[in-house]
């Protein structure tokens, strides 16, 4: 919460992890399309934040641990699974602070 200044900021989830450079901008040009890369600009603190906080879920949470296997057997990169669960958690918690629930 403190890196970023409060909730009320962002109209919906996806400002938030757009702000925290999970959610990849496309790069097409010409013929090139459908290509994507991680933005430029976006708040490096809050990106290492929810990394980290997917790594460890990784190793205490079963459920996001099932999940990142799911996306890996679907052919996903590490990188990718592990981009798709901080994503994950992002909405789970904006629902819970959204909800005052725990």
């Amino acid at each position: 919460m403190a890196h970023t200044g409060g909730l009320d900021r962002y109209p919906n989830p996806g400002a938030l992890a757009a702000h925290a450079g999970l959610i990849p901008v496309p790069r097409q040009s010409g013929r090139i399309k459908d290509r994507q890369r991680r933005p430029h600009r976006y708040h490096r603190g809050l990106r290492r934040v929810f990394s980290q906080s997917t790594l460890s879920a990784l190793n205490a949470c079963p459920a996001s641990r099932a999940y990142y296997d799911k996306n890996r057997a679907e052919g996903k990169t590490h990188r990718q699974a592990a981009a798709a669960l901080s994503r994950r958690r992002v909405d789970a918690l904006w629902a819970c602070i959204r909800d005052n629930s725990p």
